[in-house]
């Protein structure tokens, strides 16, 4: 066993390479695969099911793709969070309290079908090791993680095989869960195959399941 390394940290900040992958590390998720969104209706920001936010980085997201810096308006580089499952998009959305608010600003949540399959890069292999970074980068600052997202947003661009996002583990319920940037609009359908609001029957019962489970609070 060699030396114990320190004062350096597994995750640089950024990338400290070009960055490159090939076909094995992109995850294809065929046109059966559902993803869920929880997204406010109403208050300060309203947000449609299938709205990318253009502007950003913001501070307390992790996988933001925009140019590091303050939040501005970046036409083209945008982002939606999305899970493959509701229970991580209620974690992920409500961690903060550990309570649901299945009122306040009229959240929704939505479900729907891919119309193509998405390319998404694989940070839960072992790309980030051959880039320069460790498995670590999936909970790593989210400062970090945003540089990081940026630099693949950018790399896309000019790559051999182009990825619509990036697929990583919630933080939360250590579940994989999809980054949708731009370049994934095209596999979203016209109108999602399932909508209502938190609060509405068939959902509020899925939402106090969770909320039994984990010893949350749902108002």
């Amino acid at each position: 066993m060699g030396p114990r390394l320190t004062g350096r940290s597994k995750v640089p900040q950024r990338p400290s390479r070009p960055l490159e992958w090939d076909a094995a590390d992109v995850l294809t998720r065929g046109v059966d695969q559902v993803l869920w969104r929880i997204h406010k209706t109403r208050g300060a920001y309203p947000t449609a099911w299938n709205d990318y936010r253009m502007v950003g980085p913001l501070p307390g997201l992790r996988w933001d793709p925009h140019p590091p810096g303050q939040p501005a308006n970046h036409h083209g580089c945008g982002v939606l969070y999305a899970a493959y499952d509701l229970n991580t998009c209620l974690a992920e959305v409500f961690q903060a309290g550990n309570r649901i608010d299945t009122t306040g600003s009229s959240p929704y949540a939505t479900a729907w079908n891919l119309t193509r399959p998405l390319r998404l890069l694989n940070l839960t292999g072992d790309w980030p090791m051959r880039m320069g970074a460790a498995h670590a980068l999936l909970s790593a600052p989210r400062s970090t993680c945003k540089n990081w997202a940026h630099a693949i947003w950018e790399a896309s661009r000019t790559s051999n095989h182009p990825v619509d996002g990036l697929d990583v583990r919630s933080t939360v319920t250590g579940k994989n869960m999809p980054v949708l940037f731009s370049a994934s609009q095209s596999a979203l359908p016209a109108a999602p195959d399932f909508t209502s609001p938190l609060d509405g029957p068939k959902v509020l019962t899925l939402v106090d399941h969770f909320a039994d489970r984990y010893q949350w609070t749902v108002t």
